[in-house]
């Protein structure tokens, strides 16, 4: 469990009699969307409410992330497992502040996430009063056109719109939103294959300086075969055309074949006080619209991210 990780982060005096600090990890749990969304459709047909409300429980009391996933608004006739996002969500915002009332849940100011892939989706939350906000975007046309019926153009044009209401509405109504941008396919597309490194910086680049409203730009290694020279190149890419390294996340989904290339992957990010991670306790996941069930891979796990940063923690 991860809900005393920050107990790992240390201070020691380093080769130059500097003090360094280990940037303590803010994790997102998204078992309730991407664990949730790799079932199968039988299953996901027959996944009800309360057993979605007792994952919840579970993640908040034994986990305490800082932020949790809930779902997403789409069809329920492409996913039906997420035909009841919306009521999740409202439950899980009463339980969290009515627990924080009665000191239930300790240390815990968890923020409530649900994943939007266009405009509909925005509308409808807001019309349920909905202010935390994931949005979908890749470096793939094939894999925007697959997943959300859109290519990568339509999708800018579709989140100008989206952070021009958001902005309105934080000008005339006392409201804040918190918003995270998903970018798919980093560094293979399920669809297309490998895509170049420089176009991904490009793509990142781009919403980082059209999108200050962003707060968060989740890099997600959708076919689970990100590696790590790639990774350092991107990343060190962006940080040094201004994306401050606070802004970047990582979505990780994890196999036997690459841990290694996953710890090199998390000990950069973690020198370069790239701090967010996505995390499950299922152990399934993965983009179900564009990938064959067999292709599928689990998300990086609490207890991967513990063994890590204690790791790193003891080697500064």
């Amino acid at each position: 469990m991860l809900s005393n990780i920050s107990k790992t982060v240390k201070l020691r005096t380093n080769y130059n009699n500097k003090m360094r600090v280990l940037v303590p990890p803010i994790l997102t749990d998204v078992s309730l969307r991407d664990g949730l969304q790799g079932l199968t459709r039988e299953v996901q047909e027959t996944f009800t409410l309360n057993k979605k409300k007792n994952i919840f429980h579970n993640i908040i009391f034994n986990y305490k992330p800082k932020n949790i996933e809930i779902g997403s608004i789409v069809n329920p006739k492409v996913l039906p497992i997420m035909s009841d996002s919306v009521q999740l969500y409202n439950y899980a915002v009463d339980f969290i502040k009515n627990s924080e009332k009665t000191h239930e849940i300790c240390e815990t100011d968890t923020n409530v996430f649900i994943v939007v892939p266009n405009e509909k989706g925005f509308n409808i939350g807001l019309s349920h009063g909905i202010k935390n906000y994931s949005f979908l975007t890749s470096v793939s046309d094939s894999f925007q056109q697959k997943n959300v019926n859109k290519t990568l153009l339509e999708t800018k044009k579709e989140l100008k719109k989206i952070f021009s209401k958001m902005e309105l509405l934080e000008t005339t109504e006392t409201c804040k939103f918190k918003t995270k941008l998903y970018i798919s396919c980093i560094t293979d597309c399920p669809l297309e294959g490998k895509i170049n490194n420089d176009s991904i910086i490009h793509e990142i680049l781009y919403y980082n300086e059209d999108f200050p409203k962003i707060e968060e730009f989740c890099l997600s290694d959708t076919c689970g075969s990100l590696k790590f020279e790639d990774y350092k190149y991107i990343v060190d890419s962006c940080i040094f055309f201004g994306l401050h390294p606070s802004k970047i996340s990582l979505h990780l989904h994890i196999n036997k074949k690459n841990i290694e290339e996953i710890n090199q992957i998390i000990k950069h990010s973690i020198n370069n006080n790239i701090n967010r991670f996505d995390v499950s306790i299922m152990e399934s996941g993965g983009c179900s619209l564009t990938m064959p069930s067999s292709d599928l891979l689990p998300n990086a796990s609490y207890e991967l991210f513990n063994f890590f940063f204690k790791k790193y923690s003891d080697e500064i």
